[in-house]
């Protein structure tokens, strides 16, 4: 009897030890996970090399430094909110996010036309009709990757 009570007591304070073993490795498990799926299988150079571009991309549109984009950004801020302090309204906002947009879509189909994928009538053609969609207000139908590195998803890309 007395040796069934010590391997019960044994058993009861095994357990209790290890609960928090399991605990902390479920935790350990979740947080890995976690950063998992909000990094997916990326490097995390390439995900700081990303933000930085970002940071810099949107002060270069804003005419600021980009010292003043991350002080922005670390607050919450939105672009929209960063450019207003800077004194730069929504329409000029929009007209700088269009005016780069249309540069960047126009290098994106050069390398198409120089890699052979399109033909230049091809891209002057697709630059053309997102040009007309934009304008209309229509959605412009994406092909290839979701969102772009600076705005989200972007209306003119290829």
């Amino acid at each position: 009897m007395i040796i069934s009570n010590t391997r019960s007591m044994k058993k009861t304070t095994l357990f209790r030890l290890l609960i928090p073993v399991f605990g902390i490795a479920s935790i350990t498990a979740l947080g890995a996970s976690a950063q998992a799926l909000w990094m997916g299988d990326q490097d995390p150079a390439d995900i700081a090399t990303r933000q930085q571009e970002r940071f810099s991309q949107e002060a270069e549109l804003l005419g600021i430094s980009t010292d003043v984009v991350k002080d922005g950004w670390v607050q919450g801020k939105s672009l929209d909110e960063i450019a207003k302090e800077q004194g730069i309204d929504e329409e000029e906002l929009r007209s700088r996010i269009q005016q780069k947009h249309q540069e960047q879509m126009q290098a994106r189909l050069q390398v198409l036309v120089d890699q052979g994928v399109l033909t230049q009538a091809q891209a002057d053609q697709r630059m053309q009709s997102v040009q007309d969609m934009i304008e209309s207000g229509q959605q412009v139908p994406r092909f290839g990757r979701m969102g772009g590195p600076m705005f989200g998803s972007w209306h003119g890309t290829p």
